[in-house]
């Protein structure tokens, strides 16, 4: 009877054993999938943040290229105006005389 007591006593410190084990083993994978959450998630916001950062910078330059081009616009109509007006002055003062007239 003593040596079934003494063998259970050996079977349940070596079950106690393992799931300690066990244990220790889930408390050790559960930081390293922490640690990788944690890294991935890092990274993810970095390559985020880069490529937010990237889309801005070609926005501002598409917008920038834009804004030159209808200044060009606008700077090749004024030209274009002052010339007519140039050209035409004392023709368009003739008219806008006849029109106070009439």
């Amino acid at each position: 009877m003593e040596q079934v007591l003494k063998r259970l006593y050996e079977i349940e410190s070596a079950a106690e054993a393992i799931m300690q084990k066990a244990d220790e083993q889930k408390k050790q994978m559960t930081k390293e999938m922490e640690e990788k959450k944690a890294a991935f998630d890092q990274k993810t916001q970095e390559e985020t943040a880069q490529t937010i950062a990237r889309q801005k910078e070609e926005l501002t330059q598409q917008i920038q290229k834009e804004l030159d081009e209808q200044h060009a616009e606008t700077k090749r109509l004024l030209t274009a105006i002052e010339q007519d007006y140039q050209k035409n002055h004392t023709k368009l003062a003739k008219q806008i005389l006849q029109s106070l007239i009439q």
